[in-house]
C-alpha cells in the first residue's frame, strides 16, 4: 500500500539480471503487475533505469490524471520525447492487471486486464539497465535520485521476465 508521499520499493537486482552477459541488450522483457490507484495523478507504477553512462528511463509503467496507464522510456530518442503509448480509461479503487511485454527487436505490447491496449516498435533497448523501482520516478536530472511522483494505492504481484510473453501467457 503505497501513500503517495514517501512509499517505494527498490528491486536493482532485477534490472542487472535483465541485461545480456555482453550488455549488449535487456530485451527480451514482460512485466506484469496489480495496480489499485487511489487517486487520479501522474505517478510512476515501476521503471527501469540505466545511469551509466548516462542516466536514462527505460522501460517503464505510469499511472496518469488522465485514469489511463502509459508506457514510457526514453528509447533512443536523446534528447527527443521518448517513447509514449497510452491505454483506454481504467476506474479508480479498482484492480487492474497491467503487462508490458517487448520482444528482442523493440516491439511491444500493453494489456489491461487481459485485453490488449495495442502495439507499439522501438521500446528500449540499451542495455546496462542497474535500477528497478515501483512507486517512485527516479529524476534523470537530479542524477537519478528518487523523490517525486510517488503512486498512491496498491501494487501487487510483479513479476518480471527476460521473454517476450505471449497473449495466452498474459
Amino acid at each position: 500500500d503505497f501513500d503517495g508521499i514517501n512509499d517505494y520499493v527498490f528491486a536493482n537486482g532485477v534490472a542487472l539480471t535483465l541485461n545480456n552477459a555482453d550488455n549488449s541488450s535487456n530485451l527480451p522483457l514482460s512485466v506484469s503487475v496489480w495496480v489499485y490507484p487511489d487517486e487520479s495523478s501522474n505517478t510512476l507504477v515501476f521503471g527501469f533505469y540505466k545511469n551509466n553512462p548516462s542516466f536514462l528511463q527505460g522501460p517503464s509503467l505510469w499511472w496518469l490524471s488522465s485514469n489511463t496507464f502509459r508506457y514510457y522510456d526514453e528509447s533512443t530518442n536523446i534528447p527527443g520525447p521518448g517513447l509514449v503509448f497510452d491505454s483506454g480509461a481504467y476506474d479508480l479503487n479498482n484492480w487492474h492487471h497491467v503487462v508490458v511485454t517487448i520482444s528482442y527487436g523493440g516491439g511491444g505490447e500493453l494489456y489491461v486486464n487481459g485485453s490488449s491496449q495495442g502495439t507499439f516498435s522501438g521500446g528500449y533497448d540499451q542495455a546496462r539497465l542497474d535500477k528497478f523501482s515501483i512507486g517512485v520516478d527516479c529524476d534523470g536530472s537530479s542524477g537519478g535520485t528518487c523523490a517525486d511522483q510517488y503512486f498512491t494505492g496498491k501494487i501487487d504481484e510483479v513479476a518480471v521476465w527476460n521473454d517476450n510473453l505471449t497473449s495466452a501467457e498474459v
